[in-house]
């Protein structure tokens, strides 16, 4: 596909309304991570968010590379200096604001997105987007969402055939990338200013609002260790509680999951 047309900052920032998020918005061409360039931002203030129309050196969990050809996706970082000391709240936090754009901006029947514990954006064809917050110096922290928006099949490595989708390929109508960058930018601000005042415990049943893995088999992976059991529900921490093929429940407060077929 071709590539879509250019970011504006200007017109990404213009008469948001929000209290923290987006007074400030660099946009990039190419970078080799957003994420890593907002670690170089910080003096530049707590909302600040840092978007590239493409990435060489995309991040995602554990290690692995995030697909970020230019004119498609959104490439998107947000710096935050949160009151918590872990991350996995503001995971959860920014899974809700992106599943609540995107639902908003493609209201069709048909689109039916979920979130995967921790960290993803699923539906029954594959990825559709992925979260990864990162410290960066002591209480600065990174929020880094992508987004598959014009994505094709064609437009995805073979590596990722069959298992990423786009929000194209969902609702079958290109999206225009400024209106959904906007509308995520609206939700975090929102979904930041709500856990700030409801805690983890609101958060974590607004998150469950949104997924359909509970009651489904999944296996967990810590470290070098494997769990497999059945999604049960998030506690009042956003762990994930699992029940064990023995009977017994375990919360988890990280992981990689994946869901049985």
């Amino acid at each position: 596909m071709s590539p879509g047309p250019a970011l504006n900052a200007s017109q990404i920032k213009e008469n948001l309304g929000t209290r923290l998020f987006g007074a400030e918005v660099l946009v990039f061409d190419a970078v080799g991570s957003t994420n890593d360039l907002a670690k170089n931002h910080i003096g530049r203030g707590e909302g600040l968010i840092l978007i590239a129309d493409s990435q060489t050196q995309g991040k995602g969990r554990s290690g692995r590379s995030w697909h970020s050809p230019g004119g498609l996706g959104i490439h998107l970082s947000a710096l935050l200096k949160p009151p918590a000391a872990h991350p996995a709240p503001l995971t959860l936090m920014a899974g809700v604001a992106g599943i609540s754009a995107l639902k908003a901006f493609a209201a069709q029947a048909s689109f039916k997105p979920f979130l995967k514990w921790p960290n993803d954006i699923l539906t029954h064809r594959g990825k559709l987007a992925g979260i990864l917050c990162e410290w960066a110096e002591p209480g600065w922290l990174v929020i880094g969402i992508g987004i598959n928006v014009n994505h094709r099949p064609a437009d995805f490595p073979p590596a990722l055939a069959g298992r990423a989708t786009s929000l194209q390929m969902e609702t079958g109508e290109p999206a225009d990338r400024v209106r959904l960058i906007r509308s995520l930018i609206v939700h975090l601000d929102r979904e930041y200013q709500t856990w700030r005042l409801e805690g983890t415990a609101g958060l974590a049943k607004r998150w469950s609002a949104h997924t359909a893995m509970f009651g489904k088999k999944i296996t967990l992976r810590r470290g070098d260790s494997l769990f497999q059991g059945t999604a049960e529900r998030l506690d009042e921490h956003g762990r994930l509680v699992v029940r064990m093929a023995a009977g017994e429940t375990i919360a988890f407060d990280g992981g990689e999951v994946t869901l049985a077929p």
